[in-house]
């Protein structure tokens, strides 16, 4: 994982925990962009870096590789769309932060 990939996971680990607090109605903290969209966005954009790192030192992920960032671009891509339409289940934020969480933790390892 390059350093800013570090940097992401640091801030998607701090933010997970606010979009959790908030979404519990424990803590809310108030920001001028949604906080769910922003880590979903973090979300998507680490994802990316990790694919494009496994292609440049490892010459070609695997599809395991591809499936776990799959997966988890859907997650954030399912909370953007929770938010913006209100399509899907209003808990959506809340599975979205706890996914961002482990992620974050994952990077940093």
């Amino acid at each position: 994982m390059t350093f800013i990939g570090k940097i992401f996971a640091i801030v998607m680990l701090v933010l997970s925990m606010l979009i959790l607090l908030e979404e519990l109605n424990i803590f809310s903290f108030e920001f001028p962009i949604s906080k769910i969209i922003i880590g979903a966005a973090l979300m998507i954009v680490l994802q990316v870096i990790t694919i494009i790192m496994l292609n440049v030192h490892h010459s070609r992920p695997t599809i395991m590789n591809i499936l776990t960032a799959s997966i988890f671009i859907l997650i954030a891509l399912a909370a953007i769309i929770s938010v913006t339409t209100g399509f899907l289940p209003k808990e959506m934020p809340i599975i979205m932060s706890v996914t961002m969480f482990v992620e974050a933790l994952y990077a940093l390892h």
